[in-house]
């Protein structure tokens, strides 16, 4: 169970530095903006402090998914993080963006959540 709750803050990391990253390119106006540079667009939004902080998010969860690798079977920590993920970032759409879920990736997130709980299944 352990697993699953470094899973978790893992995914939590990874999420919130898309989040961030994403609110950077939005508050730039867009990543590849007409009318400006190439490198000054992307300087613009690279410079950003959600984009810095972001960065922050996703080195941080590198270092422990390192170790959950190092630690874990392969077979069980990645298929269990990619879902994990998934599921985190449904609700952030939900609830920071605003996006509407449809039906379909609602019964794909009930699929998702059944495939953790196989994962998760010892023997």
């Amino acid at each position: 169970m352990k697993e699953v709750f470094l899973t978790l803050i893992v995914s939590l990391m990874i999420t919130g530095g898309q989040i961030l990253w994403k609110t950077a390119i939005a508050e730039n106006g867009g990543f590849l903006k007409s009318g400006v540079a190439l490198k000054l667009s992307i300087f613009q939004v690279v410079m950003s402090p959600y984009f810095l902080i972001g960065g922050l998010f996703y080195g941080s969860s590198t270092i422990l998914w390192l170790y959950l690798l190092g630690k874990y079977e392969y077979s069980l920590i990645t298929p269990l993080l990619l879902s994990i993920t998934q599921l985190v970032t449904i609700l952030a759409a939900i609830f920071i963006f605003k996006e509407n879920i449809n039906m379909f990736r609602w019964i794909g997130v009930v699929f998702i959540f059944l495939g953790i709980l196989f994962l998760n299944k010892t023997n």
